[in-house]
This record gives C-alpha cells, sequence and structure tokens, in this order.
C-alpha cells in the first residue's frame, strides 16, 4: 500500500483535483460553442437541478434573491464543484485510478443530464465528453508533479521548490481554464448575434401606429423615457443559459384543436403582414416602483391572424406556447384573439 501522505501533500493534491475539473468545465464551454447552448455541462446540470426542485423552494429561492436567483445557483454548483473535485484530487495522492474513475464518472452524469435537456441530440454530449478526456490524464499528469519521484530521497527544501513549482504550473492551467470557460458563452453569443443581424432585414409595417402625442414624455428628475430603450429594457431569462436559434432552422408549428395545422419558416415569418404597436410590458414579479416594466414599439403580425388561418375548434380555450428549450407558457384565447394588441413580435424599437 502506498504509504499515506502529509498534511501538506493532501492540499496539493486537493488542488490538483481542482485544476482536473476546471481543465474539464473549460473545454467543454468552448466545444459546446459548436452545439446547443444546453451541451455546456453546467447549464444541463442547473436545468436538470432546477427541474426536481420543488417549487415552493424554487419560489422561496426567487423571493429571497430575486434576479440574482442564477447566480446564486451558479455559485452554489461552482462550490459542490470545487469540493468534489478537490476530495477526487486528494483520494488521487494514494489510489489514482479511483479518482480517475471518479473524475470520468462526473463527466458521464453530467452528459447523461445534457441528454436531459429538450433541445438537446446524443451530438450534444460531445463537449462533455472531450473536456473529460482532457480532464482524466491532466488528474495523473499533475498528481505526480506533486510527489517526489520513486526512490529518490528528497529534504523539506527541495519538496517545497518542487511543490511551488508545480502550483504555478497548475494555478496558470485553472487561471486559464476559468478564463476560457468564463468567454466561450459571451463570445459565442456575440458572435451568433452579429450573423444573425446581418442576414435579416425586417420588413415595413403595412400598419404603423399613432406617434406618441407631445406631453406623454413627463419631464421629472430621475423619470425614465417613454419609450424604453433597447439597452436598459427588463429583461428575465428563464433558462441558464439563452438558447441559440438558427433562424434558417426555426419554425412555428400551429396545431393541437385546429381545423388545419400550420407550419411556417421564419421567412415565412417575414412575409406576413406586420404592425407596430406601443405595448407596455411588466414581470409578474414587479414591485410597486420596480425597475421590470417598459415601454417599447414592437413589430409583428398579430396572433389572431394566425389563429383565424387555422380555424380554432370549439372547446380550446387556451393557447400552450412552446421554446425550443422546452419552456412552456398558457396564454388564455381570448386573450390572443380579441382586439388587445397581442403579436408575434419580430422587431423592437
Amino acid at each position: 500500500m502506498p504509504p499515506r501522505p502529509d498534511r501538506t501533500s493532501r492540499r496539493w493534491s486537493a488542488l490538483v483535483g481542482v485544476v482536473a475539473g476546471l481543465v474539464l468545465v473549460a473545454i467543454a464551454e468552448l466545444v459546446s460553442l459548436a452545439f446547443s447552448s444546453s451541451s455546456a455541462p453546467f447549464v444541463a446540470v442547473g436545468g436538470a437541478f432546477v427541474d426536481i426542485v420543488p417549487r415552493a423552494l424554487e419560489e422561496l429561492v426567487i423571493g429571497l434573491f430575486g434576479t440574482w436567483d442564477k447566480l446564486v445557483l451558479n455559485l452554489c454548483m461552482v462550490a459542490v464543484y470545487v469540493l468534489l473535485t478537490a476530495l477526487i484530487g486528494r483520494v488521487s495522492a494514494r489510489r489514482p485510478l479511483p479518482a480517475a474513475l471518479a473524475l470520468a464518472g462526473l463527466g458521464v452524469l453530467a452528459m447523461a443530464l445534457v441528454l436531459t435537456r429538450a433541445q438537446n441530440t446524443a451530438a450534444d454530449v460531445v463537449p462533455t465528453l472531450l473536456g473529460t478526456a482532457a480532464a482524466v490524464p491532466t488528474l495523473l499528469l499533475l498528481r505526480r508533479s506533486v510527489e517526489a519521484p520513486a526512490g529518490v530521497r528528497e529534504d523539506e527544501a527541495g519538496a517545497a521548490w518542487r511543490r511551488r513549482r508545480a502550483l504555478v504550473g497548475a494555478g496558470a492551467l485553472g487561471v486559464l481554464a476559468v478564463a476560457a470557460a468564463a468567454g466561450a458563452r459571451g463570445i459565442g453569443a456575440g458572435r451568433e448575434r452579429a450573423r444573425q443581424i446581418a442576414r435579416y432585414v425586417l420588413p415595413a409595417p403595412r400598419i404603423a401606429a399613432d406617434p406618441i402625442p407631445p406631453g406623454a414624455q413627463v419631464d421629472v428628475e430621475g423619470m425614465p423615457p417613454f419609450l424604453t430603450p433597447n439597452e436598459d429594457f427588463y429583461r428575465i431569462d428563464t433558462a441558464l443559459a439563452v438558447p441559440r436559434v438558427d433562424p434558417s432552422s426555426w419554425t412555428l408549428r400551429i396545431h393541437g384543436l385546429v381545423e388545419d395545422e400550420l407550419e411556417m419558416t421564419f421567412a415565412d415569418l417575414l412575409e406576413e403582414p406586420m404592425v407596430t404597436s406601443h405595448v407596455t410590458l411588466t414581470c409578474v414579479s414587479n414591485p410597486v416602483g420596480g425597475d421590470l416594466v417598459g415601454n417599447a414599439t414592437w413589430l409583428g403580425t398579430p396572433v389572431r391572424a394566425l389563429l383565424d388561418r387555422v380555424g380554432v375548434q370549439d372547446g380550446a380555450d387556451m393557447v400552450l406556447s412552446r421554446s425550443i428549450d422546452g419552456f412552456t407558457a398558457s396564454t388564455p384565447l381570448e386573450a390572443l384573439t380579441d382586439a388587445r394588441d397581442s403579436l408575434l413580435a419580430v422587431g423592437m424599437n
């Protein structure tokens, strides 16, 4: 049996485990740019956790942290992940094979949870698979760097220097891993937005909204503009990572209790008669005096026109909308078919 490592060795071994875990996440995040946004392991694990959390606990967390709830969840996941990988690193000091299998097991678990996400396919496990394939040898190689070579006696100064050198290398690798993981998502989102904006030109409305009358803007210090700029408009994300939607493959399908099912592409949607309307949106969680509310001029096609086309059958009273990432929302049929400005919007301000 290998000799029991001293306390200092165990600490260094824990660091090795954390760095190997960071390598897994960083590579998976980078590779996930070529796949769905929920192919990243942390996004998949977080989404699966939210799915099983009791509704009462979810509402309690939202009530306590508000719009910071996702950040709190991410920080909790990071803390648990660091503890698990540190434990794996400590185990590697005496039992490298079980530690390597445990790290691989974390990767396999993450891949299984990736497959639970609505928009994912079997190919979406590739990012985590590659991250795991890089993390396991990283664990084993770094582990060897913090232990004395077999048959070599080493004084305390030599051991300290060797470990310090390993710490610098491991620390640099860890920083690079964290930076890559943090930057990957933002880089991919920005690149995709620019590509989509360049591809499409929004049509002019056939019916334009009436001009905003003079005096609508109240000239009082601290009063926001009547029309909220896009960059200041509140946004509430229902997912841990915003889904990446390719307009060229996106489709809208209206089916269920209808006479004629309808399916259209984004290009088809842009051919529909468009109108503009000044509409106020507010979050259901917005308190009195809160900032989760805003006005905008929206460009879109009336939902009631699409529902008239498919012929809603008697007995239908709700419209169930489902997004690409599996999120669903129900809307009373009356709210979509009466004189209110219910739009399938494609443009804002």
